[in-house]
């Protein structure tokens, strides 16, 4: 038997400091970086591990122009999540929380920032334009999920929904653009993040249709716009989130529109 010396103790819980919030749900500690700043490890047993997840900014949306694209949702954010997370010691360690369209990084680990609304690969894929082409984004080292498909005939134009982190981005149709896709959610803490931007529509021609527009996905996702160039008028489209990574809503009539920041939360039996 190893003899220990008098008055050794080992902590038999993990032990940290920092973070923006910190809460506790049931024998969990939660410390969430909304801003970048440093997560110091004060005590870490051996088999220690930690519930960790990192996202990514969400991706931004251009503005719809009359006689040009109607432009997809913004991707949600890149979500990185593991629940038994070991690759860590007592120290500081620097949680860099991205703005929209940026990356976030902890422990050496990188989440992407959302592809931009138009078919733009990221950490989930931007949603695709109104066009027979308007293929959507591609979702990036398996962080998330792609961009819908852009629909456009004779009469309609309806961009697709942003990917987000739980699904893909849904495809614009004849009758409404696409929603973008629902975000994941976080087991220990229940926030619901990186949620892909709504697609848009836009009516360029007297006998075109004014189709509704994309929802936001669950987790920050924007609401997409609408422009109505007969009329000068239309819907504005919304940003995605701060602090959860959602991505824009897509077409909105005057401005190009952001990702929200992403956030990042540790998570660690303490009891």
């Amino acid at each position: 038997m190893l003899n220990k010396p008098f008055g050794f103790y080992q902590q038999p819980f993990v032990n940290a400091t920092g973070g923006d919030i910190v809460a506790t749900s049931g024998s969990y500690r939660i410390h969430t970086f909304q801003n970048t700043g440093t997560l110091t490890i004060q005590a870490a047993p051996a088999d220690a591990e930690i519930q960790l997840m990192i996202v990514g900014g969400g991706g931004n949306a251009n503005p719809g122009t009359c006689n040009a694209d109607t432009t997809g949702g913004g991707g949600g954010g890149g979500v990185i999540y593991s629940g038994s997370f070991s690759n860590f010691t007592t120290g500081d360690y620097t949680m860099t929380v991205g703005a929209g369209a940026n990356n976030s990084t902890a422990f050496s680990l990188t989440a992407l920032a959302g592809g931009q609304g138009g078919g733009t690969d990221g950490g989930s894929g931007g949603g695709g334009k109104a066009d027979s082409s308007g293929a959507g984004g591609s979702s990036l080292q398996g962080q998330g999920n792609d961009g819908g498909q852009g629909f456009e005939d004779s009469n309609t134009l309806a961009s697709a929904g942003g990917g987000g982190g739980g699904a893909v981005g849904q495809d614009g149709t004849n009758s409404k653009a696409g929603d973008g896709g629902a975000g994941f959610t976080n087991p220990i803490s229940g926030l619901v993040v990186a949620g892909g931007g709504g697609g848009g529509s836009s009516r360029y021609d007297a006998g075109d249709s004014l189709v509704a527009a994309g929802l936001g996905g669950t987790g920050g996702g924007g609401d997409g716009g609408k422009l109505d160039c007969i009329s000068s008028g239309g819907t504005s489209a919304q940003d995605g989130a701060g602090n959860q990574g959602g991505g824009a809503g897509g077409n909105d009539r005057v401005d190009a529109r952001q990702g929200g920041s992403g956030v990042i939360q540790v998570s660690y039996i303490y009891k």
